[in-house]
C-alpha cells in the first residue's frame, strides 16, 4: 500500500487545527484550575497552542511564523478563552475536567509530533532530526505551560 503525500499534506492543516484547540483546551483547563486572570489563561493556552511550532519554526528557519500565517487559529485560541469559564465549568460540574484535560493534552501532542515531523521533512530536514523536531513540537507547548504554572512538566513528571 502506497501512501498519497498530497492526500496527507492537505489534511495538515485540519490537523494542526484540532492539536490546536485541544492544546488550549489544555491550557484553560490548567489556567481556569489555578484561578489565573483572563489574560494570564490566554497566554497559558496562547503559548500551550503554539509554543512547540514556534521552536519548530526558528529551528526550521520557517517565516513567517505558523501561527503568523494562520492567524484564523490564533482567533480560535482566543474564543476558546473568551469562552473558557463556561467551558470549564461545564466539566466541572460533571467532575471530567482533569479526563479531558489529559485527553486534549494527549490529542495535541500526538498531532503536533506528527504534523513537526511532517513540515521538518517538507523543508528538507534530515529523517531524524525531524523526528526529534516533531517531538519537541509536540511537548514544548506543554512544557512551556507549566513552566509558566509554576508546576514540574508533565513530560518530565513521573
Amino acid at each position: 500500500m502506497e501512501i498519497d503525500i498530497k492526500a496527507l499534506n492537505a489534511l495538515i492543516p485540519v490537523f494542526d487545527f484540532v492539536g490546536i484547540v485541544a492544546f488550549a483546551l489544555s491550557g484553560v483547563f490548567e489556567g481556569m484550575k489555578r484561578r489565573i486572570d483572563p489574560v494570564g489563561v490566554f497566554i497559558v493556552a496562547f503559548s500551550t497552542a503554539f509554543g512547540g511550532g514556534l521552536l519548530r519554526d526558528i529551528l526550521i528557519d520557517r517565516r513567517p511564523f505558523y501561527w503568523i500565517d494562520h492567524e484564523l487559529y490564533v482567533v480560535a485560541c482566543f474564543i476558546i478563552c473568551f469562552l473558557a469559564p463556561y467551558i470549564y465549568r461545564f466539566f466541572q460540574k460533571r467532575k471530567t475536567a482533569h479526563d479531558w484535560y489529559i485527553f486534549a493534552d494527549a490529542i495535541g501532542l500526538g498531532i503536533f509530533c506528527i504534523s513537526g515531523t511532517s513540515l521538518s521533512l517538507a523543508a528538507g530536514v534530515p529523517w531524524l532530526s525531524s523526528v526529534i523536531i516533531g517531538c519537541i513540537t509536540g511537548v514544548f507547548g506543554g512544557l512551556m505551560r507549566d513552566v509558566f504554572l509554576n508546576q514540574m512538566p508533565g513530560v518530565v513528571a513521573d
